[in-house]
């Protein structure tokens, strides 16, 4: 039952780190979008 709560913390971890990733990549290709124009 421990493992459960332990992999459910886990997994919310990893996709807030993804989501993280996901905003600073889109935010550096706008940036390169808004140098290309």
């Amino acid at each position: 039952m421990q493992d459960l709560k332990k992999n459910e913390e886990e997994i919310k971890h990893n996709k807030r780190k993804k989501e993280q990733i996901n905003s600073e990549y889109n935010t550096i290709t706008k940036g390169i979008d808004i140098m290309e124009l």
